[in-house]
């Protein structure tokens, strides 16, 4: 399905200033940018010699990024540890304009952070730093608490879920009724685990895999793609579901 550059244009145009609630699993990037030197002697694999670092918003804060670069007003809702990584992801979502306000920080886990050593312009490994048990307690209750009274202020809420604790599934009850209540539409990039937590929303997107293990159907063109979305419709009971295929659209 192609867009036509007006109605690309006119779709643009109403996200400005629109304020979106962005809940989720918040997270760090971090990029080491190096060199293979040799092979280490202590075991085959090379040794990168690191000449720089950067980072960036990931997961959930990542798409608050996304919301405030289509013109729109961000604030996001996640979890974050009391630590350095906590703190950096911070400064970066308002060096972006995003509002984090809504985030709550625990001291039981760590900040997630996404390492990828880079060389030579190609990922040699990546390393995670996380805790992907559920939230509960004191931590749920206040992200709850902080979600619901910033509703009345937001036209949409998008539920980004990479399944590291934040959307469980008192969170989603309590957060689906209460956008229900206002009529605030619910859009949600999903996990499989969690498919049965997503009734009604408003939109749900998932990627090719996740709408093939979802639905059991094996997506080899258009009238597979086309049965996987109408059983997720039902299964769901959501209004629309875009299922998006990488490089193919």
């Amino acid at each position: 399905m192609s867009l036509a550059p007006r109605r690309a244009r006119a779709l643009l145009q109403a996200m400005r200033g629109r304020r979106v609630l962005v809940l989720g699993d918040v997270m760090l990037d971090q990029f080491l940018w190096g060199r293979v030197a040799r092979i280490s002697p202590e075991a085959p694999v090379p040794v990168v010699e690191i000449s720089s670092e950067t980072f960036h918003l990931g997961g959930a804060a990542n798409v608050a990024g996304n919301v405030r670069a289509l013109g729109g007003e961000a604030v996001v809702a996640g979890v974050v540890g009391d630590d350095a990584a906590g703190a950096r992801l911070r400064r970066g979502l308002a060096e972006s304009g995003i509002e984090d306000a809504l985030s709550v920080a625990d001291g039981s886990r760590p900040t997630t952070v996404k390492t990828r050593i880079i060389a030579h312009h190609q990922q040699v490994v990546r390393a995670d730093r996380e805790v992907a048990h559920d939230v509960a307690g004191p931590v749920e209750r206040a992200l709850l608490e902080k979600v619901r009274a910033a509703l009345p202020t937001c036209g949409a809420v998008i539920l980004s879920d990479y399944q590291k604790g934040v959307v469980t599934a008192r969170l989603m009850k309590s957060v689906l009724a209460a956008a229900r209540r206002r009529g605030v539409p619910v859009l949600v990039d999903p996990k499989v685990r969690h498919f049965a937590l997503y009734r009604r929303v408003a939109v749900v997107t998932p990627n090719q895999a996740e709408a093939e293990q979802a639905t059991g159907v094996r997506i080899h063109g258009e009238a597979d793609l086309v049965e996987a979305g109408t059983r997720i419709l039902r299964r769901l009971r959501c209004q629309a579901a875009l299922v998006t295929r990488g490089e193919q659209g």
